[in-house]
């Protein structure tokens, strides 16, 4: 009777220590009941306590119901103000909990509370990562969306219909581009393009990772793609067409850059770029035109005006080569070249007065300002142009 009264009492003894446990678990629920109907601020801390020595207990860590707990607990850890500045990884723990919980949960009995959860948590993680995101704390930022990314795939993983949270990843990405981790925001591009993402961004951005690593063949295929997927878009149309001008088929760019205009007049962009190809052409009189009328639909485009200012100058400076390139004996094209040469300069000064209104700063146009000034006798102005250089 001795022997069996001994076993009888260590049964007791444990069955007392799981119930003990269990008893964590039921206070730890409790607790988080006092916080939320009753506002007793320091029960959280208490449910916190509480849940976390049963998640840790072997006799309960195991145990789907624990886990759900715990997600809502932390949950409400990461919601509370105070709370979550105290216990920053509470959201962390929040998603992990829920993984658990399912994991552990083989009859489906939690399933629907905890991807009802995720959908709250991934919420409250997004406008955090945004929020870090704007304030530019980039890392932040991608640690938290990368979490809202993994609890997407998770619920998908137990729920199919889920929708792939696309915003989620591009700014993932976006923020992984911030803190120079390329490779990864390559990848998620990747498979935002995989699972054909309807952002035109996302394509423009993958196009310009393969650009930056040399992967032509890679970006010409996504572009080509792009431009099927989006026909409208001017900006995978400028792409193609600096993919035409770097292999040098200016030909082709310039049909190409005329039909863009036919279906967009209203665009300088357009009319800068077709005023570029046709410059690299030496077609000057049409450069002209186009960078005349890019800058009549947007008069304060630096670019633009630089580009015609340079133009009308490299005339000048072509006249000036032959004016110098005439014989001694020959006069007549001497007096030709140089009347030529200072109507181009007299043509390109108040372009170039322009530019340099738009851009005080920029070099070129001080140097060729100075040089026009010289040329046209203009004293005064080629002074200060020449101080302003030697400021630099």
């Amino acid at each position: 009777m001795k022997k069996i009264f001994f076993l009888f009492t260590f049964t007791l003894f444990t069955v007392s220590a799981v119930n003990a446990q269990k008893v964590k678990v039921n206070s730890a629920w409790n607790f988080l009941t006092y916080y939320t109907r009753d506002g007793e601020k320091d029960a959280l801390e208490k449910a916190k306590v509480a849940i976390d020595e049963a998640l840790q207990h072997p006799d309960t860590k195991e145990e789907a119901a624990t886990w759900k707990y715990a997600y809502m607990i932390y949950g409400a850890v990461a919601q509370d103000k105070e709370y979550k500045l105290k216990y920053p990884d509470a959201a962390a723990t929040t998603a992990l909990a829920m993984k658990k919980c399912l994991e552990l949960d083989t009859k489906g009995k939690y399933k629907d509370d905890i991807l009802s959860g995720v959908k709250q948590s991934t919420f409250i993680l997004f406008n955090s990562a945004v929020e870090a995101y704007k304030k530019n704390d980039f890392e932040t930022a991608y640690k938290t969306m990368s979490q809202v990314v993994e609890m997407n795939e998770f619920a998908r993983k137990y729920d199919p219909k889920t929708p792939i949270d696309t915003s989620a990843y591009i700014v993932t990405a976006y923020s992984a581009e911030k803190t120079n981790n390329n490779e990864t925001a390559t990848k998620i591009y990747e498979k935002l393009v995989a699972i054909e993402c309807r952002d035109p961004a996302v394509y423009q951005s993958l196009i310009r990772h393969y650009r930056d690593a040399k992967k032509n063949t890679e970006a010409d295929a996504l572009l080509a793609k792009a431009l099927v997927k989006f026909p409208n878009n001017q900006e995978f149309k400028i792409e193609e067409l600096n993919t035409m001008l770097v292999s040098g088929n200016s030909g082709a760019a310039v049909k190409k850059l005329e039909e863009a205009i036919a279906s967009d007049p209203k665009n300088p962009e357009l009319y800068y770029a077709l005023g570029s190809t046709y410059d690299n052409l030496k077609d000057f009189d049409n450069a002209k035109k186009a960078y005349e009328k890019a800058i009549e639909l947007k008069p304060n485009y630096f670019d633009v005006n630089y580009n015609l200012a340079a133009l009308i100058y490299n005339q000048a400076i072509d006249y000036n080569k032959k004016m110098n390139d005439v014989p001694l004996d020959d006069e007549t094209n001497y007096n030709k070249y140089k009347t030529l040469r200072d109507d181009k300069f007299k043509e390109a000064l108040p372009v170039f007065e322009k530019a340099y209104q738009l851009d005080p700063n920029d070099l070129n146009c001080k140097v060729a300002l100075k040089e026009i000034y010289t040329r046209t006798n203009n004293n005064t102005k080629a002074t200060e142009m020449q101080l302003l250089l030697d400021k630099k």
